[in-house]
C-alpha cells in the first residue's frame, strides 16, 4: 500500500502517461500490481481516463479492460499538468510576486495618501512656490 498521498500521486501520473505514450493498454493493464491497480482505479473513479471497464475480483483486486481507444482525457491531462514540477514552480513564483507585490502596495497606499493630503492641506504654499519658479 502506499503510504503517502505524493506516491498514489506519482503512480496515477505514471499510469496516464504510459496511456498516453503506447497505442496497447493490455500490456499496461498485465503489468499492474496491487498498487498500481488501486492508483489507476482512482484514474478511472475521477474519470481521467476513458473506455475502461474495470471489474473487482473476490479476493479485492482490480481488473481491467479496454473497450476501444482507450485515452486519457481532458481532466487527466489538467491533473498531469497540475502534478508536473515546472507548473509547481511557476504557482510557487506567482504566489511569492502577488505576496509581494501585495506588501508593497499595503506599504504605498498609506503613504500616498499622507502625501495626498499633505499637498491638499499645502495647496496655496506650493501654488506660490510654483508662481515664483516661473517668473524667475
Amino acid at each position: 500500500m502506499f503510504k503517502k498521498l505524493r506516491d498514489v500521486e506519482k503512480s496515477m501520473r505514471s499510469i496516464m502517461n504510459s496511456i498516453q505514450n503506447t497505442n496497447n493498454c493490455h500490456s499496461i493493464f498485465n503489468n499492474f500490481d496491487i498498487d498500481s491497480s488501486n492508483a489507476f482505479h482512482q484514474c478511472l473513479k475521477n474519470n481521467y481516463v476513458e473506455n475502461v471497464d474495470e471489474y473487482m475480483d473476490a479476493n479485492g483486486n482490480y481488473h481491467f479492460q479496454s473497450l476501444g481507444n482507450t485515452h486519457v482525457n481532458a481532466q487527466g491531462l489538467k491533473f498531469i499538468r497540475d502534478l508536473s514540477l515546472w507548473f509547481r514552480i511557476k504557482n510557487a513564483i506567482y504566489d511569492v510576486l502577488k505576496g509581494t507585490l501585495g506588501y508593497i502596495l499595503g506599504v504605498a497606499t498609506p503613504l500616498t495618501v499622507q502625501a495626498v493630503i499633505w499637498i491638499i492641506k499645502n495647496s496655496q504654499e506650493i501654488q506660490e512656490f510654483l508662481l515664483r519658479i516661473i517668473q524667475t
